[in-house]
């Protein structure tokens, strides 16, 4: 049995089930994601309180250059580049998602908005 992930990241949909379902493999973000890459991370869909997935981060690349986000439109799924409003755009790119057969109910900390630290009994309801 794989142990579960200790940390989320908060998406809003479509993008969380895009994500688990391995169609989008870019997630565009304004800053890097260092301390992430090569860890497996849970997929929390934003405002629902549930975990629709894991997936792992492979690593950050900087993609700020516009001319990059056309060229890649099959991996970040932004098809209106106006909605990147970032200065720095940043794909972390994902591998090995796989979407929970039933959404999972998390607890976590207050004030968490992109990163959630699951508590010990995440996942367990």
């Amino acid at each position: 049995m794989t142990e579960r992930p200790r940390v989320a990241l908060v998406v809003r949909e479509p993008w969380a089930r895009l994500i688990v379902d391995g169609s989008k493999r870019w997630e565009l973000r304004g800053c890097r994601c260092l301390k992430h890459i090569g860890k497996r991370v849970a997929i929390a869909r934003a405002g629902s309180g549930t975990l629709v997935g894991e997936v792992t981060i492979a690593e950050c690349l900087d993609v700020t250059d516009t001319w990059q986000l056309p060229e890649n439109d099959s991996y970040h799924r932004v098809v209106d580049h106006q909605q990147i409003t970032y200065q720095r755009v940043y794909a972390w790119v994902l591998e090995d998602a796989s979407a929970y057969i039933e959404p999972k109910v998390y607890a976590r900390q207050k004030g968490s908005i992109t990163w959630v630290t699951l508590l010990p009994e995440s996942g367990a309801r």
